[in-house]
């Protein structure tokens, strides 16, 4: 439409010029008028400046609009991403709130049930003391943990596969989390209807710069045809220039209104582009919350049927589990349970007597130690006074010691005093000097008896001495008896003391077999609660 516009105000140009042709020469009387009419083409020209200004501010205003409304489309896309990242999150939370009232719950179940099997454990080892005779039962308990192991086996396999379960859903449902953030990361990307848009704009952006650009090299054209027109007409009549006053006019009028309709197209045009703009981010919008809400919403139902289909198929399994398990529990408490509570009460009878006769032997033992005591602490008095004994017979042998070598040094002079008196008898002395030496002889006489007595003392205190040292060695051999004896007697109660600790060792045996089992009870508990709490 431009294009035919400047072609027909072209025409009109060439056809004005046609026939101005004849009035040339009458120019020089129309100078005020030409100088009017270029007044008027200055003010035509300052109002087309003004008017491309306005165009220039119009299509800033536009871009700065543009760039508005793409800054917008972006804090949209981010807060889209945003609440996203933060569904993600609070689904996270979730799930880890879930995991950690389950723990929770599992571990108070736990303690608890740990204090009753500690309560327990407390009363089992009250009755230990009175549980003797386990050998003959132990056979039978052991056939019956062969089945309660059998029986833990079968646990351990269903707990594998409850693990496995598990396991399969937790993949199940890292494989979703993988699925929203690969759609997240696609929303992430610009939207294809967003970029049509913003190329749209651009075209049309470039569109106008080339048609102003155009309009501009027109309107020098159309004053350099303007000035060649002014100077062909100082040339023409007065008539012609009021026809060309007038067609200026009118041209300058038609061109006004030309503008006016431009400013309003432009005008036009800029609402439109914001009323598109508008449309495409609530289309865009609307989009988005599709895309992120049905999906969500589908997944979220998928996964809410998945868990329940889950949960229904966990539920009977654990129920059929369950039910096999109080059969097992039944048959047990019917067919087992009442023979090892009869062999119980008979351990418990047996321990009785067998505490009873424990007792009579603990308190024949402390008599026989009581005594044993008693003669130890005789036995060291008698020691104690043979140790005094010994040391007075030893300064007495010391004495008699002193004694014999007096006696010896007599009996050595009295020898010497003999033979000389033998040498005097032989020499044929007087029977005076016999006299003397029979005085002599019986004073040697005397004098042997009393060492012969000495002696006898002596011998007979070596005698006495032999007769303590035959007693100390009595009491020596009656204390080894005695320390036999108590050996003896504790050889004796040593049997009773391994039955004892035989029947311990028996009773903890059952003691472990009896928590292996509340652990199976404790597991399959578990399991239930487990199952309630995800069904809830």
């Amino acid at each position: 439409q431009r294009e035919i516009a400047l072609k027909r105000m072209d025409e009109e140009d060439s056809s004005a010029l046609s026939e101005a042709g004849p009035w040339l020469p009458e120019q020089s009387k129309q100078s005020e008028d030409l100088e009017q009419v270029r007044k008027r083409e200055q003010l035509a020209q300052q109002q087309l400046q003004e008017q491309e200004a306005r165009l220039r501010q119009l299509e800033t205003q536009l871009r700065e609009q543009a760039a508005q409304y793409e800054r917008q489309s972006a804090e949209l896309e981010a807060a889209v991403l945003q609440q996203l990242r933060e569904r993600e999150g609070q689904v996270q939370l979730l799930l880890q709130e879930r995991e950690e009232k389950v723990r929770l719950e599992s571990r108070l179940q736990l303690q608890e049930r740990m204090d009753q099997f500690r309560a327990l454990q407390e009363q089992l080892q009250e009755r230990e003391g009175r549980l003797q005779q386990a050998q003959v039962a132990e056979q039978e308990v052991r056939r019956e943990l062969q089945a309660l192991q059998a029986t833990q086996v079968e646990v351990v396999e269903h707990e594998g596969e409850l693990r496995h379960q598990l396991q399969q859903q937790l993949q199940e449902l890292q494989e979703q989390l993988a699925e929203q953030v690969q759609l997240c990361e696609a929303l992430q990307s610009p939207a294809a209807g967003h970029d049509e848009g913003q190329q749209l704009l651009l075209a049309q952006l470039k569109e106008q710069e080339w048609l102003l650009s155009q309009r501009e090299e027109q309107l020098q054209q159309r004053a350099e045809q303007l000035d060649r027109l002014a100077h062909q007409l100082g040339q023409q009549e007065p008539e012609f220039q009021e026809q060309l006053a007038q067609r200026l006019e009118q041209q300058q009028q038609q061109h006004e209104e030309q503008l006016a309709k431009r400013f309003e197209q432009l005008q036009r045009r800029e609402e439109q582009l914001a009323q598109r703009l508008e449309q495409q981010m609530e289309e865009r919008e609307e989009r988005l919350a599709q895309r992120l809400g049905q999906p969500l919403q589908d997944r979220e139902e998928q996964l809410v049927r998945r868990l329940e289909q889950q949960v229904q198929e966990r539920e009977a399994h654990l129920t059929q589990q369950l039910q096999l398990l109080q059969r097992r529990e039944e048959d047990f408490q019917q067919q087992s349970l009442p023979p090892l509570q009869a062999r119980i009460a008979e351990l418990e009878v047996r321990l009785q007597e067998h505490a009873a006769a424990k007792e009579q032997l603990e308190a024949q033992l402390q008599i026989s130690k009581d005594q044993m005591q008693q003669q130890a602490q005789e036995h060291q008095a008698e020691v104690l006074q043979l140790q005094t004994q010994l040391e007075e017979r030893k300064e007495h042998e010391q004495q008699l010691h002193q004694d014999l070598q007096v006696h010896e040094d007599r009996v050595r002079y009295l020898i010497g005093q003999l033979e000389e008196h033998e040498v005097q008898r032989r020499l044929g002395q007087s029977e005076q000097h016999q006299q003397q030496q029979e005085q002599q002889h019986e004073q040697q006489q005397q004098q042997q008896q009393e060492l012969l007595q000495i002696s006898e003392g002596y011998a007979q205190q070596l005698v006495h001495d032999q007769l303590l040292t035959h007693e100390d060695q009595q009491t020596h051999h009656q204390l080894q008896h005695v320390q036999e004896m108590a050996e003896a007697e504790s050889t004796i109660h040593q049997p009773d003391l391994q039955q004892l600790r035989d029947l311990r060792e028996a009773l903890a045996k059952v003691h472990a077999e009896n928590a292996a089992n509340q652990l199976q009870l404790q597991q399959f508990e578990q399991c239930r609660e487990a199952l309630e709490a995800i069904q809830a």
